[in-house]
């Protein structure tokens, strides 16, 4: 009725909300659902006129029904909410954006999907009414919020995870705080994509360097959380990267034109290159370890969301980003850079973008590979940091793994190269100890890589393949078994990712190269793996 007939039932309304809210008080889980679904048709009915109970209706939301157990309930509630914050003239303007703020993030402990949903359009209305306030509000006579106000505060409940002290972006200086509510930050993911939708792609385009930058900071500030040997709150700043990856993919790639999608890609790289050069990318000194700090952490954090976003944006767009990667003034450098980062994370994410870089340019997948290979073979060049040596052997088979992505494929020379460079990597490995690890790990992967290309680039190297896979374990059984008493931890570190490296190529042999799979070569393989058997047991 309040929702068909609207201003037409008369001043009867006022009568029927006190009735109602007195049967709240004491009404089982179900009524209360359809008693709130009620008052948020009457809410949404009556518009403006009906402002004189929308004072009472959100001092009852805010005591109890926000935070109910029963999420039919809760949900109802927030649709209430939702209403009354939909009115740009209400009432409820007059308490400020940070007490609506957190009257939400308390709503979204332990909710469900439908609960969530609801209170990121909350957020989104809320958002809509500091961009375009209508005269004579009670929050356009006030101090009137901006939507920095509105970011901040959800910036503030996603690191916090809860609310845990005053919303006050500013006096959270220390960043992400551990232990947060995951229901809380996937609701403020969701938020923030909602109150972009409402917002719409014309203020996107407009803000696109704020929202970008907004979103970097927040996950920078994350770095604290990630510089710490707990399995914990490393799976939690996991997490937190993956609901701000969720934030852009469903708004940069969703809302934006091509255009103004390639603008984005052009932000991220200049901002990438503001997070890479605030450290230096190797150690000075030959005896120098790299000290890793929070800061390293908080780069790590930024560099990997925006190298899978500039990824994403890239297979998406296709083509039309040529100019990117191939002009002196595109992002090529800063994403390049990334392949020394201390951090593995970051240098596995700067691989990943090259190898969607070279789906959407495959003009440029040689050249890539020529680059990597240039540097790898200059290992002098590369003694003061294994990062350098793991980061860009990781782009090298991203690169060579990914050449089945195109019709145009690769050089076959090349396959040649990179092999003979993984053959040095591996038999040199214990020439430098500071090196040796790195170098058997990517020497592997590389090998690893030549072999997913397929029985054309094997046929040719398959002799000295077979002769890396006998040299990395033991000849027999009885010398399996003998060497359990020799060597120090170092060293079995070292043998053990040897082997390890060496099973996982055969393993891609088998699966790419079944037609080479002969029975004499099945045999050669069988006694390695009886030794690894010998030596676990």
């Amino acid at each position: 009725m309040y929702e068909s007939l609207g201003r037409m039932v008369g001043r009867s309304y006022e009568e029927g909300f006190q009735f109602m809210m007195k049967w709240l008080k004491s009404a089982e889980s179900n009524s209360r659902t359809e008693i709130l679904i009620t008052l948020s048709k009457m809410i949404h009915g009556l518009g403006s006129a009906a402002f004189s109970i929308h004072k009472d209706l959100f001092k009852q939301l805010s005591k109890s029904f926000l935070t109910d157990r029963v999420m039919s309930v809760r949900a109802a509630a927030a649709t209430c909410l939702h209403d009354l914050v939909a009115e740009s003239g209400s009432p409820v303007y007059s308490n400020d954006i940070d007490a609506i703020s957190t009257l939400c993030l308390k709503a979204l402990e332990g909710a469900n999907y439908e609960v969530r949903f609801i209170i990121a359009k909350v957020f989104a209305k809320l958002a809509a009414s500091t961009v375009s306030p209508k005269a004579g509000t009670p929050s356009s006579q006030s101090k009137p919020s901006t939507i920095e106000d509105v970011f901040g505060s959800l910036a503030t409940g996603f690191l916090r995870g809860g609310i845990g002290g005053f919303l006050n972006l500013k006096s959270n200086s220390g960043g992400a705080a551990p232990g947060g509510h995951k229901e809380i930050r996937v609701g403020v993911a969701h938020a923030y994509v909602q109150v972009i939708k409402e917002l719409g792609p014309s203020w996107l385009e407009k803000n696109l360097a704020f929202f970008i930058k907004h979103l970097l900071e927040v996950v920078a500030k994350c770095g604290p959380l990630a510089y710490t040997n707990n399995s914990a709150q490393a799976a939690e700043v996991v997490h937190m990267r993956r609901c701000i990856s969720f934030i852009f993919r469903h708004t940069l790639g969703e809302i934006l034109s091509e255009p103004s999608q390639i603008s984005a890609c052009k932000i991220f790289g200049d901002l990438l290159n503001d997070y890479v050069s605030s450290f230096d990318c190797t150690t000075e000194g030959n005896d120098d370890e790299r000290i890793l700090d929070a800061d390293t952490f908080s780069s790590a954090q930024v560099t990997i969301v925006s190298l899978l976003e500039i990824s994403a944006l890239v297979r998406q767009i296709g083509t039309a980003v040529t100019p990117l990667f191939v002009e002196a003034s595109g992002i090529m450098e800063p994403v390049f850079a990334c392949l020394q980062h201390p951090i593995l994370g970051t240098r596995l994410a700067a691989a990943w973008c090259l190898r969607c870089v070279t789906y959407s340019v495959p003009s440029q997948r040689t050249p890539l590979i020529d680059r990597c290979i240039n540097r790898l073979s200059r290992l002098e060049h590369l003694k003061k940091s294994p990062e350098a040596i793991s980061g860009y052997a990781l782009a090298l088979s991203a690169l060579l793994a990914g050449a089945n992505d195109c019709e145009m494929g690769i050089p076959f020379t090349k396959s040649k190269q990179v092999f003979t460079i993984a053959e040095d990597m591996i038999k040199s490995a214990c020439q430098t100890s500071k090196l040796a690890l790195q170098k058997i790990k990517s020497g592997w992967l590389l090998v690893a890589a030549v072999i997913t290309m397929g029985t054309p680039f094997v046929r040719h190297n398959l002799n000295r393949l077979l002769l890396l896979w006998k040299y990395a374990f033991p000849r027999s059984l009885d010398e399996a078994k003998a060497e359990k008493g020799r060597g120090d931890a170092f060293t079995w570190e070292c043998t053990l990712e040897s082997r390890a490296g060496a099973l996982a190529s055969m393993d891609v042999f088998m699966r790419h190269c079944q037609d080479l799979a002969t029975e004499d070569i099945i045999k050669k393989l069988i006694q390695p793996i009886e030794s690894c058997l010998a030596t676990m047991s």
